[in-house]
């Protein structure tokens, strides 16, 4: 649909780069010759805002429309990326399926430029956080009219606010994933140490950048709910500003659906809400010692040919990974309500350099993470994730992938790379965290704080795990000396296994 290419530098400085908060495949795709034909994406502050004003009135319907914008190439590193500056030809949908909406508004087109076309973007009603994998079929139903660099953007606006995704192609696993951008500031000045104003409000982005919530351009337009991200002026960026906070005092649901590492999502509907003022006790055991009282136990199951789905039981899921070639390092118990408890599992395969944590409860396993270093050749892989996230001299980034399921697979295609390091190079900070913990202290009223009471948790946590692994993958505990309070206790391992 587009033809000319501008010659213009990456404008990386003036913008604020969001990541994905539920999947890591964006970074698995990007290892792809030429990025898999696909190219860093820039979205006009603008655009954002226009968004937000038409998600913020579509009350019960659906809508689609066009994404418009152009293709550039920075002359120095010679990067192509793709900038959005407008939407235009929204269409409501009565009966069709949406990549039939979107067929007839590009033949409504027809008889217009449409070198500006660069996409589409598809909004519907939901009174819940946007799910995992959403859009990812509309997304695959409008290949045919689209180019893998040309994203499918997916909204939802209900009683929980609004969320959204930009969705792209990846033709190698023959399957849509959610795609990290940048938000292009408007021209205005800032203070050096000021936070960039953002007009991002969904939850399924996070940043690293120091950002302030900003207003609509329009005056008096009524806004949807969104998490505190900003700090105040003056404040140095940390990896805290991932946190989203939750009003203070107020009664979280219980959390039994998929938790991102360093930010918490929004509760499942439906659930009952944890007793509040109750002292929980936690403890941690290893493999050599069950739980008490233990979860219902299921035959032994069957993983020779098998691999790990959503809904597995914890005794599946780690049968599987045992197989795969996974040794069980610790893990830890926290009860939840009588009753009730959630397991922390952290396994490891020494030879792969592959960090394996596991989160069940007493029915089945709520999320999985897949953490591993891999040296990367192409320099738009190395600079497409966060700079703690990546060794610039060492060419080498950490990865994080959901493996509730296909954790075979996972595994396996991370080893075919031949790419993976046994001795990591480069490790962000890893939460060992249940979702329950999360939750009950971002509701407390703790005066030292979440961020202050998370740290306190998981360096007990990272303190237990055995040194041969926390040297291995890097993994470092905050000093003793430091005074941090926290209002759950994270236990010591039995090491006997």
């Amino acid at each position: 649909m587009i033809e000319r290419v501008a010659r213009r530098p990456l404008p990386v400085s003036h913008s604020i780069h969001w990541m994905p908060v539920r999947e890591s495949h964006h970074v698995v795709a990007s290892l792809q010759p030429g990025n898999g034909g696909r190219r860093q994406l820039f979205v006009h502050q603008h655009v954002l805002a226009t968004l937000r004003e038409v998600t913020s009135r579509i009350r019960d319907r659906r809508i689609v429309g066009l994404l418009r914008g152009g293709l550039c190439e920075c002359p120095a590193t010679a990067v192509s990326y793709l900038t959005i500056d407008s939407v235009s030809d929204h269409s409501e949908l009565r009966d069709q399926a949406p990549v039939a909406a979107f067929r007839d508004v590009l033949e409504s087109t027809v008889s217009q430029p449409t070198r500006r076309i660069v996409g589409w973007f598809y909004v519907t009603h939901m009174d819940e956080t946007l799910p995992r994998g959403f859009g990812e079929d509309v997304a695959a139903s409008a290949v045919q009219l689209l180019q893998r660099w040309q994203p499918t953007l997916v909204m939802t606006s209900g009683s929980r606010g609004a969320d959204g995704a930009f969705l792209l192609w990846d033709g190698v696993e023959s399957r849509a994933f959610r795609s990290p951008f940048y938000e292009l500031l408007d021209g205005r000045a800032m203070g050096p140490n000021a936070p960039k104003p953002t007009q991002m409000i969904w939850p399924s982005y996070a940043t690293g950048d120091l950002v302030a919530p900003a207003p609509l351009p329009s005056p008096g337009r009524p806004e949807a709910a969104r998490p505190d991200v900003g700090q105040a002026p003056g404040h140095s960026p940390s990896r805290w500003t991932f946190w989203r906070t939750r009003p203070r005092g107020s009664r979280p649901h219980r959390h039994t659906g998929e938790h991102t590492e360093g930010s918490t999502s929004a509760p499942s509907l439906g659930h009952p809400t944890a007793p509040t003022g109750q002292s929980a006790e936690r403890r941690a055991t290893t493999d050599a010692t069950p739980a008490q009282p233990a979860p219902r136990r299921q035959p032994k199951p069957n993983v020779e040919q098998g691999d790990t789905a959503e809904g597995d039981s914890i005794e599946r899921y780690i049968a599987i990974a045992r197989k795969d070639g996974f040794n069980i390092a610790t893990k830890f118990e926290v009860e939840v309500w009588p009753g009730e408890r959630e397991t922390l599992w952290v396994l490891q395969d020494p030879y792969a350099g592959l960090l394996l944590t596991v989160v069940a409860n007493n029915a089945r396993v709520l999320e999985a993470s897949l953490h591993y270093n891999v040296h990367v050749s192409d320099p738009e892989a190395l600079q497409s994730v966060f700079s703690e996230h990546r060794n610039d001299e060492a060419r080498v980034i950490y990865v994080r992938e959901s493996s509730i399921d296909q954790l075979r697979a996972r595994s396996e295609r991370a080893r075919a790379t031949g790419e993976l390091q046994r001795e990591w190079r480069v490790t962000p900070t890893i939460y060992f965290v249940t979702p329950s913990e999360w939750e009950s202290v971002a509701a407390s009223d703790d005066a030292a704080g979440p961020a202050q009471a998370i740290d306190a948790l998981n360096r007990r946590r990272i303190a237990a795990i055995p040194d041969s692994i926390t040297s291995r993958f890097g993994l470092r505990a905050l000093r003793e000396d430091q005074r941090y309070s926290s209002a759950s206790d994270g236990g010591e391992p039995n090491r006997d296994a």
